[in-house]
């Protein structure tokens, strides 16, 4: 099964880098709970951005990737 790709680039990069941010903040000052929250949270925007797929936009039928011209 292939994904569609549904971010752009500018999405990707966001999510990116709110990733690496919200990682680096619950490895260096959070603890508890509230760390493991904000490493998942990271963990699944880096991993969206990398994929340039999110599961939440395909199932509102939502794209911020422009269509490809033939």
């Amino acid at each position: 099964m292939k994904l569609k790709q549904n971010l752009g680039p500018v999405d990707g990069l966001i999510r990116a880098l709110l990733g690496v941010g919200l990682f680096l903040l619950a490895n260096l000052t959070v603890e508890g709970i509230r760390d493991g929250v904000l490493e998942v949270a990271a963990v699944i925007l880096i991993f969206t951005a990398v994929l340039g797929y999110c599961p939440i936009y395909a199932l509102l039928g939502f794209t911020t990737r422009k269509p490809e011209r033939d």
